[in-house]
């Protein structure tokens, strides 16, 4: 497919970025599903990966850690197979954290699996068993390494906190050398991508050093494409000190932000066809093992359809116990991922986004000339969509799960020819109506299958911005360009802009009538999630002459930079039905820039 970003090094964002391969970038695409497989001496400690020492252990105590390490159940061909049985079409190992610990036998340090009692090396393995069972394999790698003390400074992060000095010590007289970490950066690279061969994608982290600096960043870029020509490698390889922090969702509009896939661990992205996307999260409370609880299986489901809805991937972090194996109970949770994807695959893998845009009671998947409607509410059994712009020619419901619930249950029967489930589609000019029994009607397990003339991919994607264009009122304005009507004018290039030294203010839209909200979307940026001022906002709308408020953001994090762009992406909260309503902007920590203010009825 043709992407708007890719078209030259130099496209939309002036981004010095290779241009990513067209048949990679496709098979990305069609994958869909990935999952984390992670262990390390933080397992044996049963804590978070890498950074738990310091915090939790002490570092003293955390860098003996390894010497402990032994999964004697190591079993790569079980993973694999384990895995793939669930429906995961992808893996990603993380042969390195920031920790510095390799888990292969690298020539570039001491502190790797070999010199532990497990004496293997569990890269060549794992890449082995994915051949074997078919799995597509693909690498993590930190660029932090608390490892070594050419790595400056040793454990910044965007929080501001330490993880206390180097595991190792330089030899007397010599000082700390981020040019020769860069070195060692590429020979562990090397060594990665002789072992496992062409690889699809490169998973980066940890890029907070104010020493890995974007021209050391295209550096290591440009020697991972020599290495791989076909291979992917995440926007997080590229440096964070030319932006507010590493962790966005999209590439940054400066002109150092590069790399070929975005990746998100803190709010699952909406909607976006440009840039190719993948979301992850824990399958417990952490990204390695530790005895805290596995969530249950429909929320694997559930983080799958939606990142397939916004036209991504999703990436689960299921991590191996001290002792080599996968926890019983996720291995449990996982059958409930099995039954889903091998009933609905169809509506699953190999497809994109769209052409509905995500709302929260539907989502939708389309290939060649099919569109898949996930259903996640209905009005008694009925769901209108906005107009689809091409004529439907027949429709069916996937595998009926009348009756299910996948709280109680881990497997369905084979449906019975008496319980076979009926979908009638009505099709205007001004929407489209779908018609279920109620009985029918199961979140992420109704998916309504529509074939359609011509190609759905082709179809612009569809949403209905209740307050696109309407008339606009605001408390400040900084000049006659930067106006309050920017912010509903469609444009993500246009902006409305307070006055200086303004820390709070409100835009207020009238939409002419009264119309049911329930959900609204703040871009402060160009960009999805880009950090700029906003910490604290509420939606408010007019009623009986009063000023109620119907949503709060939530607050962020103590001490962290973050703005709330990029933890309060959407306000989701009761309908309520009025003519005016407002975003308030109650508390900022610079000048106030607004780009898109967006309220919706679903």
């Amino acid at each position: 497919w043709e992407i708007e970003l890719y078209s030259t090094p130099k496209a939309k964002f002036d981004n010095p970025r290779e241009m990513a391969p067209k048949d990679s970038l496709e098979k990305f695409r069609s994958l869909k599903l990935g999952a984390w497989i992670i262990l390390g001496p933080y397992t044996v400690a049963e804590q978070e990966a890498s950074l738990s020492r310091y915090f939790t252990v002490p570092n003293a105590v955390y860098d003996q850690l390894y010497t402990k390490f032994n999964p004697v159940n190591f079993d790569p061909e079980g993973y694999m197979r384990i895995l793939k049985k669930a429906g995961f079409k992808y893996v990603m190992f993380v042969p390195k954290h920031c920790d510095g610990f390799c888990l292969w036998d690298t020539k570039t340090t001491d502190y790797n699996v070999m010199n532990t009692p497990f004496q293997r090396d569990m890269l060549k393995e794992l890449v082995a068993a994915a051949k074997k069972v078919g799995m597509d394999f693909n690498l993590y790698y930190s660029i932090a390494d608390w490892n070594t003390p050419d790595y400056i400074p040793h454990g910044y992060i965007p929080l501001g906190s330490h993880y206390g000095g180097p595991r190792e010590s330089l030899p007397e007289g010599e000082t700390p050398d981020f040019d020769r970490y860069m070195t060692t950066m590429k020979t562990q690279l090397k060594e990665l991508s002789d072992s496992a061969g062409p690889t699809l994608m490169w998973w980066f982290d940890a890029n907070w050093s104010p020493n890995y600096t974007p021209v050391r960043a295209r550096e290591i870029y440009a020697h991972l494409r020599e290495l791989q020509p076909k291979g992917l490698f995440s926007n997080r390889i590229g440096s964070a000190f030319h932006r507010y922090t590493y962790a966005v969702t999209w590439f940054a509009s400066e002109k150092e932000s590069f790399g070929d896939y975005a990746v998100n661990e803190v709010v699952m992205p909406r909607f976006n066809r440009k840039i190719p996307w993948e979301f992850t999260k824990p399958a417990n409370n952490s990204y390695s093992w530790t005895n805290t609880p596995i969530k249950p299986g429909i929320t694997y489901v559930d983080w799958a359809v939606n990142s397939a809805c916004g036209d991504g991937n999703q990436l689960i972090a299921t991590a191996i116990k001290a002792d080599g194996t996968f926890d019983e109970k996720l291995i449990e949770q996982f059958n409930v991922l099995e039954d889903w994807t091998t009933r609905f695959g169809e509506s699953y893998y190999n497809t994109r986004g769209g052409p509905y845009m995500r709302t929260t009671w539907y989502g939708s998947t389309c290939n060649e000339d099919n569109v898949y409607i996930h259903v996640f509410k209905t009005d008694n059994g009925k769901l209108v969509l906005p107009p689809l712009g091409r004529r439907i020619l027949s429709a069916r419901l996937l595998g009926s799960t009348r009756g299910y619930s996948p709280d109680t249950a881990l497997a369905l029967e084979e449906t019975k020819s008496d319980n076979v489930a009926n979908v009638e589609v009505e099709q205007t000019d001004k929407n489209v109506i779908i018609t279920l029994d109620p009985k029918d009607v199961n979140p992420l397990y109704t998916i309504v299958a529509l074939k359609i003339k011509g190609e759905a991919f082709e179809i612009e994607p569809i949403e209905v911005v209740i307050n696109a264009g309407v008339a606009v009122t605001a408390s400040s304005v900084d000049d006659s360009v930067n106006k309050p009507e920017n912010t509903c004018d469609g444009d993500i290039t246009t902006f409305w802009k307070v006055k200086a030294g303004e820390r709070s203010a409100w835009v207020e839209y009238d939409l002419g009538e009264q119309r049911t909200i329930s959900r609204a979307i703040l871009d402060e940026g160009m960009e999805e999630s880009q950090p700029i001022s906003i910490s604290s906002y509420q939606v408010q709308a007019k009623i009986d002459g009063q000023w109620k408020t119907v949503f709060q953001s939530a607050p962020i994090w103590a001490n962290h930079p973050w703005s709330i762009a990029v933890t309060n992406q959407e306000a989701i909260f009761t309908p309520v039905k009025a003519r005016y309503y407002r975003l308030n902007i109650s508390a900022a920590k610079d000048d106030l820039v607004v780009h898109e203010v967006r309220l919706y009825e679903r």
